[in-house]
């Protein structure tokens, strides 16, 4: 890990890499190299069980190796939510559904990188736009625990896949509250009472 490389980059990496898939110690090592972050495997390897004492991350052994996972309380911020709804609906077109959802909920224009959050590929479809403002959403997004590097490009959905509908923000939302434990059961007849 290099002077400039912080512990919050190094853990949002790490995140980044298991939002995609479970995976060991060397797999983390080999994808933190192809991502330009070159650390020791020992210093991994701590970094790695601080993460799962502090709950972030799930470890289980299968010999010879250690397995890791995003643990289930992590792995409910709105990034990973929108990420797991946009590829139920569709997964070849996830990254723009994304992209669609998170530029309705926050109304601004949105970073790549929290598409890269969402635990997707960048979409094929987006305007690149340059905002006035676009340090102060940097600053504002680091003190809310999201890294977002400087040169990292903000986007906005085009034309046609701009609108959401109401029944995808729905999801969102019953993936994020689990909703279906305060609603009707849906096998019930219409003319029970509640």
């Amino acid at each position: 890990m290099t002077v400039l490389q912080t512990d919050t980059d190094l853990k949002e990496s790490i995140l980044q890499i298991l939002a995609v898939r479970e995976n060991t110690i060397s797999g983390i090592h080999v994808k933190l190299k192809e991502m330009g972050i070159d650390t020791h495997r020992l210093v991994l390897t701590g970094y790695l069980r601080a993460m799962k004492d502090m709950e972030i991350l799930v470890e289980k052994e299968i010999k010879p190796s250690k397995l890791y996972f995003i643990s289930e309380k992590t792995s409910s911020d709105i990034y990973n939510i929108v990420g797991k709804v946009s590829q139920s609906i569709n997964e070849e077109s996830s990254p723009e559904i994304a992209l669609s959802i998170l530029f309705t909920l926050f109304k601004r224009p949105i970073f790549m990188r929290e598409i890269e959050r969402c635990g997707l590929l960048a979409p094929r479809r987006y305007t690149k736009v340059m905002p006035s403002d676009r340090l102060k959403y940097i600053e504002k997004l680091t003190r809310a625990g999201v890294s977002i590097p400087s040169n990292s490009i903000m986007i906005e959905p085009e034309g046609d896949s701009l609108r959401i509908s109401d029944d995808i923000l729905l999801r969102v939302l019953n993936e994020a509250f689990n909703l279906k434990r305060y609603s009707r059961e849906y096998d019930r007849s219409p003319q029970q009472t509640l």
